[in-house]
């Protein structure tokens, strides 16, 4: 999909924000799928944290780092403690990319997709990872790991998908009641500090420290509207309110007609 549109999308500045997501995700330990968009600031730490999804008495269970010294990590806190990694290329900082961070453990594997394609994989990755009653983004809660960048259509499900599967959706937004979809956070908001997942794990959360919104141009298609328009007016009430906090260049001096005098 080559055309973009103008969104809303959570911005961090490596500093000490994060958004802090509570409650529980219906995931049984053997399979899941955490996916979203980001944008890697080039200029991002040599140890920084996007994603993190924790149990009770903040057992780790999944981890992205994104990067940590450059490299991009995938972690998931079973009884292997198992992670599968790759470099990062220069090519994939600054710029939009489509993430995919998969566990399989019935077949053993960890996984990585860039854009919908196989990017990373480990095998010997079975055991079952910590049940999820946390979630962080952007940083770690426990000790500093900022990351500096953007993140939007943040999605966790409950399968282990396939490459054909996330291609499939990548580009359009979800309603919040697909199959296997247990969180959803369009992370759209584009004001306030309130983030809501859209699914009926209810999941919500919201901005803490320095992280804020912007808007930026992404590939995604939104998702059929209702006949009411509500989403219509939803969506342009997001881009309204983002409009409002853009700097403008100040009016020019209304013209003012006189009389020529012979």
């Amino acid at each position: 999909m080559s055309e973009t549109a103008a969104t809303p999308v959570l911005r961090f500045d490596g500093g000490d924000g994060r958004v802090e997501l509570a409650g529980k995700l219906p995931l049984h330990g053997d399979a899941v799928t955490v996916e979203f968009w980001a944008r890697i600031d080039a200029a991002a730490g040599a140890q920084t944290v996007a994603f993190l999804a924790a149990g009770a008495e903040d057992q780790l269970a999944l981890l992205v780092h994104l990067p940590y010294r450059q490299r991009i990590y995938w972690q998931a806190w079973d009884d292997n403690r198992a992670r599968v990694q790759r470099a990062v290329s220069t090519e994939l900082l600054s710029r939009w990319c489509h993430w995919a961070f998969v566990k399989d453990t019935a077949a053993g594997e960890l996984s990585i997709y860039l854009d919908g394609e196989p990017w990373a994989s480990g095998s010997d990755c079975g055991g079952p990872f910590a049940p999820i009653e946390r979630i962080v983004l952007g940083n770690y809660h426990l000790k500093p790991r900022p990351w500096k960048g953007a993140l939007a259509e943040l999605r966790v499900w409950n399968t282990a998908r396939t490459a054909a599967r996330i291609r499939q959706s990548m580009h359009s937004r979800c309603s919040g009641s697909e199959m296997g979809l247990v969180g959803y956070w369009p992370l759209n908001e584009g004001d306030g500090e309130a983030v809501r997942d859209r699914t009926t794990s209810g999941m919500h959360g919201s901005l803490q420290g320095t992280a804020n919104w912007e808007v930026a141009e992404l590939p995604l298609r939104e998702r059929a509207v209702a006949a009411t328009g509500l989403e219509d007016y939803a969506y342009w009430y997001r881009w309204m309110k983002m409009q409002e906090k853009q700097p403008r260049e100040p009016e020019p001096a209304p013209f003012r007609r006189g009389r020529i005098w012979s």
